[in-house]
């Protein structure tokens, strides 16, 4: 039979021995949280011209040049009866302009060095068959290296 010490329901069984259960008070937990974030973030950016700052276009007359391996711009541009502006020859250094003029075969990397734009033809070069363009160094027109093609950007009469 159960004891009295705990709350239980005893009720008598078909065989005559009570079934206990304990009673426990009922405990609901209703729990609602409602979080809503809203962030709405709006940039409005508007370049204006500098009036004091001149436009950078390629100047008239101007084509890329492959120059042979250890021969600088001056050099190239000169062979083909052109000179080398130097501020020209950011028009050559991407590697779209390479991949028109070299195959590329490893890609399109970026290094560091005054002589580039240029295709790494040299076998002992880690980056051979590599075409190289950098975003740091400023291309020199009298920069070369022995081991590698530089892409000229060549002025025809300006």
């Amino acid at each position: 039979m159960c004891r009295a010490r705990e709350p239980r329901s005893c009720s008598p069984t078909a065989g005559g021995a009570p079934t206990c259960a304990r009673r426990y008070g009922l405990l609901t937990l209703t729990l609602t949280l409602t979080l809503t974030l809203t962030l709405t973030l709006t940039l409005t950016l508007t370049l204006t011209p500098n009036p004091n700052q001149e436009e950078w276009r390629p100047l008239p007359g101007g084509r890329n040049v492959v120059a042979a391996a250890g021969r600088s711009c001056h050099e190239a541009c000169a062979a083909e009866g052109g000179s080398c502006v130097q501020r020209e020859l950011e028009w050559a250094n991407t590697c779209e302009a390479l991949g028109a003029a070299f195959a590329c075969e490893a890609g399109c990397g970026h290094q560091v060095g005054p002589e580039l734009p240029a295709y790494a033809e040299s076998p002992s070069l880690d980056t051979h068959r590599q075409c190289l363009i950098s975003d740091i160094a400023i291309s020199k027109c009298e920069a070369k290296f022995g081991k590698t093609r530089r892409l000229c950007r060549c002025v025809f009469k300006w």
